[in-house]
């Protein structure tokens, strides 16, 4: 069907129809409310651990502290910001019930907060291996106050899990210290029993013995042969524990040295305030709404009229067609 020729015959009814569509859309573009959006855009550490970065051995290679995550590093920032922990904290600490008022007396207000949540807030994976994260709000403060309090939020959700492990471990490294310490004095102590009797350094001594029983077989000194053997027997006796204490001091007092060095790596996590990610930018407070954009909506009710008209035609149409085929 040629609509031209209808459209030209009735322009004055498309351009009415279109001109309403036009002055509707005007109408809905001041009407819908604004929305402001604010954006943050953050990218992943390759580590979080601040000992294997800058207090790891010079045997090893540490991470460095600087380098940008990989693409798992980038999931599990991802992950921590779509936490429900994340989410329930921003919820309380901007009152979001009250925001997008939602009555908490009705049967669902949890859902119906999460769904407005997720549709105004939102976390996008970009092609440069970042994260950015966009708050919508009537409010561009609250907009922007939003956005850099979740992004805040995952070092300090992320520091409270990491405690609640690192916690646990230092427990454990300070129970094995004092059962190590223990240990390694009730073997101090047996050793230094050993020495009252005369032995200090067994090998040493020995060593002195046999060259002094050398000396009186060359000699032929068979009474300085004899007390030296006698000696030389009461020092082998106690020479067997002498060495084995010695080496389970050494043993036990390595191990101290070692939980003594994870300890302080544990405590050196504790204490760091280095963040788990890097902030490329904070959100700012923006002067102009992001939706409606009411050229767009204007646009949108204008083709909407001119659509309705060419119908409207077309209906008009076809029902002078079907009138003229049942008058003949």
């Amino acid at each position: 069907m040629d609509l031209v020729p209808y459209v030209r015959r009735h322009w004055k009814l498309v351009l009415g129809v279109t001109v309403l569509g036009v002055l509707g859309g005007l109408v809905a573009a001041f009407l819908i409310t604004p929305m402001y959006r604010s954006e943050v855009v953050l990218f992943p550490t390759l580590t979080n651990s601040v000992s294997k970065a800058l207090l790891a051995d010079q045997r090893t290679t540490g991470d460095d502290l600087m380098a940008v995550g990989e693409e798992k590093d980038l999931e599990h920032l991802l992950q921590m910001l779509r936490s429900v922990t994340i989410r329930e904290r921003t919820v309380e600490r901007f009152d979001l019930y009250t925001v997008y008022g939602i009555d908490e007396e009705v049967e669902y207000p949890k859902a119906e907060l999460i769904g407005i949540f997720d549709d105004q807030v939102t976390f996008r994976k970009t092609r440069f291996n970042s994260v950015e994260v966009e708050v919508l709000d009537q409010d561009p403060e609250r907009a922007a106050g939003m956005a850099n309090f979740i992004c805040d939020q995952v070092d300090t959700v992320w520091r409270e899990m990491q405690h609640q492990r690192l916690n646990s471990a230092l427990e454990l490294l300070d129970a094995q210290l004092e059962i190590s310490k223990v240990e390694l004095h009730g073997l101090t102590d047996s050793l230094r029993a050993l020495q009252r009797l005369g032995v200090h350094d067994y090998e040493s001594q020995a060593e002195r013995f046999n060259e002094y029983i050398g000396a009186a077989i060359v000699k032929n000194d068979q009474r300085a042969l004899k007390e030296l053997e006698e000696r030389f027997a009461g020092l082998s006796e106690i020479g067997g524990p002498y060495i084995v204490l010695s080496e389970q001091v050494i043993k036990w007092s390595w191990r101290i040295n070692e939980l003594r060095a994870k300890r302080d790596l544990v405590r050196a996590e504790l204490d760091s305030r280095v963040p788990f990610k890097f902030v490329v930018d904070r959100a700012q407070v923006m002067d102009k709404p992001a939706r409606p954009i009411r050229w767009l909506v204007v646009l949108i009710g204008g083709l909407s009229g001119l659509i309705l008209a060419l119908c409207l035609l077309i209906i008009q149409t076809n029902l002078s067609k079907l009138s003229s085929q049942h008058g003949r």
